[in-house]
């Protein structure tokens, strides 16, 4: 019985260890994405736009991409909703974020 239940334990332990990891490599870091989000929302107040022209703002996580730089910002304006701004940092010092649809 109590080798069922160390079983049970382990086999308990190994998916919680996958869920947290798995959790962490899809959505990354959450203070990396703190970070980039207000970021954005500090450039796009610069850039002039209000709260209220604003349809949509999410970050984006690519793990594949990694690197020092896998965070996108995707930002939805009222006036145009079929199109997204992406945002991202400038260099690898996150000191600036650009648009990348910009030219």
């Amino acid at each position: 019985m109590k080798k069922y239940i160390v079983i049970l334990i382990m086999i308990i332990s190994i998916g919680f260890s996958l869920f947290v990891g798995s959790k962490l490599y899809f959505l990354g870091n959450q203070t990396e994405r703190d970070k980039i989000l207000s970021a954005t929302v500090w450039q796009l107040s610069k850039e002039g736009y209000k709260e209220n022209e604003i349809e949509n703002i999410k970050v984006m996580y690519d793990p594949i991409k990694g690197g020092n730089i896998p965070y996108e910002v995707y930002v939805t304006f009222k006036k145009d909703t079929s199109t997204e701004q992406v945002y991202s940092w400038r260099n690898v010092d996150k000191k600036e974020i650009k648009n990348i649809m910009e030219p």
